[in-house]
């Protein structure tokens, strides 16, 4: 579940979701100004499916690569993800600069 902030409001991409049956809203009951958001089974099977297609793409990518290019990408793939744990982290402390938990 992912809670809807009060005074926020949600993406169009969000109400496309919910419209396709992919995401369900609910009114959170602890808290009845805040909106909490769950995936639906067939948002869970869509995922599955994307997931799918994704790796099938990126499995006929990797095999037009070398040997050697794969070996390369394979030693770049952790600084690659540090690098984007690292950004990730920058951009999540810039998000909540100034910002008090209740």
């Amino acid at each position: 579940m992912f809670p809807i902030l009060p005074g926020r409001h949600p993406s169009r991409g969000l109400r496309q979701l919910e419209q396709d049956g992919l995401v369900l809203r609910e009114a959170d009951p602890a808290d009845r100004r805040k909106t909490l958001v769950r995936i639906t089974p067939e948002g869970y099977a869509a995922c599955a499916r994307c997931e799918d297609a994704l790796s099938d793409y990126f499995a006929c990518v990797m095999a037009r690569l070398t040997p050697e290019q794969v070996q390369q990408m394979n030693v770049l793939r952790g600084a690659l993800m540090d690098a984007i744990l690292a950004e990730n982290a920058s951009r999540e402390a810039k998000n909540n600069e100034g910002r008090t938990e209740p």
